[in-house]
């Protein structure tokens, strides 16, 4: 399945004024301690230990620009039926910094999109493929 990224960022950014606060969710009184970005597995690992909880696929604002661009980045949450938990971020600061925009399809879907954009800024930027590369563009996979 490959998900028509326009459209799915298109519906999350009409989403945007909808993002929720996220709670921070202290865990390291069970002497287990979330490992930094990465956050699917994280929440996957707790909620197996919960089953009073659930997942949340989604995505967090991470920036805005002057243009009304907004750079998103996929992120893992729970929910206990009413509010949202991260167990990733550092600090409820932190949490506060970025809202939360829900993903409203299936898990699949949210896994495909992901993979493909883990972190976008939409409306996504218009290449001008007719312009030459600059010099010293490098073409070797640097492993970043």
């Amino acid at each position: 399945m490959t998900p028509d990224l326009e459209s799915y960022f298109a519906a999350v950014h009409a989403r945007r004024d909808m993002a929720r606060s996220l709670r921070h969710h202290d865990v390291s009184a069970t002497g287990w301690a979330p490992k930094a970005n990465c956050c699917h597995a994280n929440v996957d690992y707790y909620v197996c230990g919960h089953p009073e909880l659930r997942a949340v696929r989604g995505w967090l604002i991470r920036a805005r620009s002057e243009d009304g661009t907004i750079n998103y980045v996929a992120h893992s949450v729970f929910t206990d039926g009413n509010d949202l938990y991260d167990i990733t971020l550092g600090d409820q600061s932190e949490c506060s910094r970025y809202p939360f925009i829900e993903h409203t399809g299936s898990e699949v879907e949210f896994l495909a999109v992901r993979l493909l954009r883990c972190d976008p800024s939409y409306p996504f930027p218009i290449l001008n493929l007719t312009e030459p590369v600059a010099d010293g563009y490098e073409t070797e996979d640097t492993g970043y």
